[in-house]
């Protein structure tokens, strides 16, 4: 595999963002990310903990541990509160250089004991790439994305489908016209 192919992997993992509220941050790419694309640093194995004590005494803690794997990696994340509850993350994610697609997954429970979940699947097309994700949140909501962004020349055009909760959806289409 060559840098650029490397590159892409990495922008394709990176655009398929992930929080727990949801949607919200899946939206980062935008196409070419130029410079900025060559200085993102490989994902490491690794463990970490962390302790916050607040100006009262309160205490809460993090435990993450990070695995690399061949094709992605995979993350898993316990937060404590300083009640003593506790609150969990999975992510995992996955490139297949072959077909130029990408999958991630997060899964989780908040503080209370409630699920929550988050799936997103993307491809390279030719002038361009597709993305669809899908969500679930504590309260039982889900919705759904839709992304189609392509280039023709020095013009990227966007196309974004979103289902929410409630059920309703939006649309949205941005051209983009580049110097």
């Amino acid at each position: 595999m060559n840098a650029k192919h490397t590159v892409l992997a990495l922008s394709l993992l990176a655009l398929a963002g992930v929080s727990q509220a949801g949607d919200r941050h899946e939206h980062r790419g935008h196409g070419d990310r130029g410079p900025r694309a060559e200085q993102q640093q490989p994902r490491e194995s690794f463990t970490e903990e962390t302790v916050r004590k607040s100006a009262d005494g309160k205490v809460s803690k993090r435990k993450t541990e990070q695995k690399v794997t061949d094709n992605g990696f995979s993350r898993k994340s316990t937060f404590t509160n300083p009640e003593g509850k506790t609150a969990t993350q999975e992510v995992s994610a996955s490139y297949d250089k072959d077909s130029k697609t990408y999958t991630k997954t997060a899964k989780g429970t908040d503080f209370d004991g409630k699920s929550w979940s988050r799936e997103s699947k993307g491809e390279r097309t030719a002038d361009g790439y597709k993305r669809e994700g899908e969500w679930s949140n504590r309260r039982g909501g889900h919705g759904r994305r839709e992304v189609d962004v392509s280039r023709e020349g020095n013009t990227v055009s966007k196309e974004v489908k979103t289902t929410k909760a409630d059920g309703s959806t939006t649309e949205k289409s941005t051209v983009k016209q580049k110097p």
